[in-house]
């Protein structure tokens, strides 16, 4: 593709202002790019100023820059605060740093608000570490005016209006000038009484330090006043922290003041839920609460992405390491800060606040806390008596005793206790002594596994550390079976893999029903499997094959089966082959069943992959014949849909949903919802085959994309059907609802386990511009999803179409052209059209005339179907390959071209209409029609919308004429 046009030029700035700029230049692109003229439509203001915002090193105004953000549905919150940053100057000149906090976007703005133009008390609260005084500093940080703090301390003797004094000379050292001409204002009593708190307000002050009764009265006036005179000007706020520590005196002035409604805005912070706050001080706060003039403003936990937001602040970029932090502090900051900034499991400083709240407990108390602690969960009160030995009367007491000192939380509803944050779980068991826990962990395993719906993980893991292995590996097997009734495979491998562990021998039958060791290592691979843990289950797979000399006929089938899918993909298909084909040697010796109807159409995939699509196709038969014999409802399912695909794939649609309508009805509803997706997916796929449109797959895929969500399927068909979907909107050329189903970013890195979301997302990046990465993530997935001899063209057409956009073509052309030449005899038109307009396009880029590749595209275009079918949905696939051709020749005609681009707009996809339009522009300009190629320009750069290369690469066009 010709070298596209260049993006809005950027000013050359430094610091916040260059953070804002580039910023704003990142959500264009994400935008896809709208031109100038439309985002001054969109906004009002003219396209000149839309220009300077962009391009022009003056800060914009931010009612310009906030319709900016909102015409391109970026976040306002964000950019304000980016241009706030941008905009407050330092002393020396340069604009000051963003205050950068997690989340709380929007309480940031309500504090700085009210500190810019509020007036009255804003009351800010919240537990300790919560974050109080993070969120007053940075709104502070962000204001316009000058915000005098003044913080109260946990000292051993009072000192009387200690804060207030701090906030005086605060006042006095930023602006004396300022604070002398408000005091100049005000009576003379003003100015000696403030300087009872800060001498530096008068020379001379009264030297005898005489009280009479009023003295009080006087300063508490004194104050009042001044703030009142320092409140008209405008340029003051202030702000109180921790006023559960303020001496009474100077509590009685907030109060007093409180009364007079200064005009000076103020905010104050308060730790609710300490218990060394003394009762004057607590009744003071409720009378504070229940005033009119106050607001307050609560801060609760971070949420999950506020915390991974707060872990990137601090360094963190590991998603599993924050999932991990988050599970652990619920979002609580301080205890997220701690476990970030520290090397250890549990931080000194974490430890010592939390040994602190458990220092003292009494004998009682400690029993309730360690069963609290070691069940990591809330337990009822009958659950809490049987594992702790305490009676009704006694227990009762305890409860109430935690409570009042804050470490347990009650739930009438539920009728439970539970320690009020995992962290004091973890600091109990960390207290506990030799042989404390395993004595815990049996009674809470004997307690809860009593219940009559009791949860198999939970006992096993009781067992487990009461370091009983036959109870534990009883429980397992139920956790397994649990699990893999709820879809949960991840869980399910897990306890599978742990029973393994424990299995006392290899012929010992365990659980009820009694199964072998060699069935639970089967169970394991598939969970496995299902979860997207590939090498695991590939590794397990390699063990079980060890097993096989002494194992039954139908045992030894099963393992040969999944050992022909792992060494399929680690040694090559042949190898698969082979053993596939040992594996229905020893079924076809059995009663028929499921595990031959899933290893007839493993070989239909291994023919499928090695190109030959119509022995696949008979297998498909044959799968579906034995799933109907064996009578089962789900494996005939299976096989229907299996067989649907080749229909629909050779063009009998019609047909093919027949099928997958009969699997469906075979079914009751809800009964299987892996089979649902599973339809969902040939049906997605079969509309992506035969040119459905977006709403199209949409409906055919939607449900079962909510099936999934529903039951927390997150297996390989899970994320077909999204890549599926996605594709479909990437089609329609919605790039942004296309990257919004995929649910991978593209800071993520590859994971093959997750390929096929990681492949749309690679063709995402290449179509929004970022080529070189999608390629990197393309390139990376290929080595692990393809194996030795496999013929993909999906990927493969994917991976040429990622090369194409970022000028590399050459780099696929020899795997395209042999992958082609493996499977184009018998592959449907269908399978082979994007593969084969893939190594047309890579050829016509190739250098000379002459190039043997040239001739090879041609002999493959001529034997496919694809040359001789005349469908109206594989029709612009022909004529985009016809087009193709000819341009390698130089002999393509704008004709050709805008033929192929009425079937792509047929077929509502844009961005293959848009480039072949382009490609008509060409050819017209070669032929000297300028008007005609002015007309096609204009409709390339429409359908062009958000596919930044080919938008590029139009508008270089236009501006060159070539």
């Amino acid at each position: 593709m010709e070298d596209p046009m260049s993006a809005l030029p950027r000013p050359a700035l430094t610091g916040p202002t260059r953070v804002l700029n580039d910023a704003l230049h990142d959500l264009h692109h994400r935008a896809g790019w709208p031109s100038l003229r439309a985002l001054a439509k969109e906004t009002g203001v003219s396209h000149t100023t839309v220009s300077k915002t962009f391009s022009q090193p003056a800060l914009p105004s931010w009612g310009t820059l906030e319709l900016l953000v909102e015409a391109m549905e970026g976040d306002t919150t964000l950019f304000h605060q980016l241009w706030l940053a941008a905009s407050t100057p330092t002393d020396g000149g340069a604009p000051a740093p963003a205050p950068r906090i997690a989340g709380r976007h929007a309480e940031l703005e309500a504090v700085r608000r009210h500190l810019e133009t509020g007036t009255g008390l804003l009351l800010v609260t919240g537990e300790a570490g919560i974050g109080k005084t993070t969120l007053v500093d940075a709104a502070a940080a962000a204001s316009t005016p000058f915000v005098a703090v003044g913080a109260c301390l946990p000292l051993s003797v009072e000192v009387p209006l200690l804060p207030i004094a701090d906030l005086l000379r605060a006042i006095h050292e930023h602006d004396r000038e300022l604070i002398t001409s408000a005091l100049a204002s005000c009576p003379a009593f003003v100015t000696t009484s403030l300087a009872r708190l800060v001498p530096e307000l008068e020379d001379v002050s009264d030297p005898s330090g005489h009280e009479d009764p009023w003295t009080r009265q006087r300063l508490y006036s004194a104050v009042g006043l001044a703030l009142l005179s320092l409140g008209g000007t405008g340029r003051i706020a202030f702000v109180l922290e921790d006023l559960h520590w303020a001496d009474g005196a100077t509590l009685d002035l907030i109060e007093t003041l409180l009364v007079r409604r200064p005009p000076l805005p103020a905010v104050l912070t308060w730790r609710r839920d300490d218990p060394d706050v003394p009762e004057s001080s607590r009744q003071w706060h409720r009378r504070l609460r229940r005033s009119g003039e106050v607001s307050v403003l609560a801060l609760g936990p971070l949420t999950r992405a506020e915390t991974a937001e707060q872990l990137r602040l601090l360094g963190h970029s590991d998603e599993a390491a924050m999932d991990g932090i988050f599970d652990r502090t619920l979002g609580h900051p301080f205890f997220t800060e701690q476990l970030a900034t520290q090397d250890s499991h549990a931080p000194a400083l974490l430890d010592d606040v939390l040994d602190a709240r458990l220092d003292g407990l009494d004998q009682d108390a400690w029993r309730v806390v360690r069963a609290l602690g070691v069940a990591d969960r809330s337990l009822a009160p009958e659950d809490l008596a049987a594992s702790t030995g305490l009676d009704g009367e006694a227990l009762t007491g305890t409860l109430h005793a935690l409570r009042d000192r804050l470490l347990i939380d009650v739930d009438p509803a539920r009728g439970s206790a539970q320690l009020r944050h995992p962290l004091l779980a973890h600091a109990v068991r960390r207290r506990l002594v030799p042989g404390e826990a395993a004595d815990q962990h049996e009674r809470l395993a004997t307690v809860l596994g009593a219940a009559v719906h009791a949860r198999a993980a939970e006992i096993a893991s009781h067992w487990k550390g009461a370091g009983d292995r036959e109870r534990e590996l009883e429980w397992r097997l139920r956790a397994a079976t649990g699990s893999a009734l709820a879809f949960d495979w991840a869980q399910e491998a897990e306890h599978w893999c742990r029973a393994l562990d424990l299995w006392p021998s290899d012929d010992t039958l365990v659980g009820d029903p009694p199964m072998t060791r060699a069935h639970a290592y089967l169970a394991a691979i598939d969970a496995l499997d299902e979860s997207l843990q590939w090498h695991r289950a590939a590794e397990l797979s390699e063990v079980t094959e060890g097993m096989l000399a002494g194992l039954d006929a139908a045992t030894r089938a099963e393992v040969v089966r999944r050992a022909a899918k792992y060494r399929s993909d680690r040694d090559g298909l042949t190898v698969g082959m082979t053993l596939i084909e040992q594996a229905l040697d020893l079924y076809r010796g059995l009663p028929p069943s499921s595990g031959l109807v899933h290893a007839i159409s493993h070989k239909r995939w291994l023919l499928m992959s090695l190109g030959d699509y119509r022995q696949a196709h008979d297998l498909a038969r044959e799968g579906a014949a034995a799933a109907t014999q064996l009578g089962d409802a789900r494996s005939a399912r299976y096989a229907l849909s299996t067989l649907a695909w080749h229909e629909g794939a050779d063009g009998h649609l019609d047909q093919a949903t027949a099928l997958l309508a009969r699997g469906r009805d075979l079914v009751p509803e809800g009964a299987d919802p892996p089979g649902d997706v599973r339809q969902c997916v040939m049906l997605t796929d079969l509309h992506l085959l035969n040119g459905g449109t977006v709403d199209d797959v949409e409906r055919a895929g939607r449900w079962g994309l909510g099936i999934a969500e529903a039951w927390g399927i997150d297996n390989n068909l899970a994320l077909i059907l999204r890549a599926n979907l996605a594709t479909a909107h990437l089609r329609a050329g919605d790039v942004r609802g296309a990257s919004a189903l995929l649910g991978v970013e593209s800071h993520e890195p590859p994971d093959p386990d997750r390929w096929p979301v990681h492949s749309v997302r690679a063709e995402l990046e290449a179509v929004s511009g970022e080529t070189a990465l999608a390629v990197a993530r393309i390139e990376s997935l290929l080595p692990d999803i393809v194996a030795d001899g496999e013929v993909d063209l999906e990927e493969v057409s994917a991976l040429a179409h990622v090369h194409f956009l970022n000028g590399t073509s050459e780099v696929v052309l020899d795997r395209l052209l042999r992958d082609l030449d493996a499977v184009v005899d018998t592959a449907p038109a269908r399978v082979v059209a994007s593969a084969l307009v893939a190594a047309t396009r890579a050829a016509a880029e190739s250098a000379g005339r002459n190039d043997p590749s040239r001739v090879t595209v041609r002999d493959l275009y001529a034997r496919s179907q694809l040359a001789r079918n005349k469908d109206p949905d594989v029709s612009p696939w022909r004529r985009s390959a016809d087009a193709e051709l000819a341009r390698g020749d130089q002999a393509d005609t704008a004709d050709q071209w805008m033929a192929a681009a009425r079937g792509w707009d047929r077929l509502h996809r844009p961005h293959d209409a848009a480039y072949c339009w382009w490609r008509a522009a060409q050819a017209a300009l070669r032929h000297g029609q300028g008007t005609l190629a002015a007309r096609l320009l204009k409709k390339a750069a429409a359908d062009a919308g958000e596919h930044v290369p080919l938008s590029r690469a139009i508008a270089e066009t236009a501006r060159t004429g070539r």
